[in-house]
C-alpha cells in the first residue's frame, strides 16, 4: 500500500498495535505489514512494543517478528548524505 501512495494505511497499523494488546497472533500480522512503512515513527512504535511486551514463550515469536521488521525498515529506510 505504502507503493501506492497510501500512507495512511501505516497511520492505521500503528493504531492497531494499540487497539490488539495482548492479541499476539494480531499484533505479528500487523508487524509484518509495518515492514512496508520504514519511518522513524514505524521504529518508534516497534521500540516502544519491545519495551512492552514480556519476554516469554507465548510472546518469543511476535518479539522475534518485531526484531525481523526493524532490521527491515533499517534496510529501507532513505539514506542520508
Amino acid at each position: 500500500m505504502c507503493a501506492a501512495g497510501r500512507h495512511e494505511a501505516g497511520v492505521l497499523l500503528l493504531g492497531l498495535l494499540r487497539r490488539h494488546p495482548d492479541n499476539y497472533a494480531r499484533l505479528t500480522q500487523v508487524v509484518d505489514s509495518l515492514a512496508s512503512f520504514p519511518c522513524q515513527e514505524t521504529v518508534e512504535a516497534l521500540a516502544s512494543e519491545l519495551r512492552r511486551v514480556p519476554g516469554s514463550n507465548a510472546t518469543r515469536a511476535y518479539l522475534r517478528r518485531i526484531v525481523g521488521t526493524l532490521i527491515v525498515c533499517q534496510d529501507l529506510s532513505p539514506k542520508k548524505p
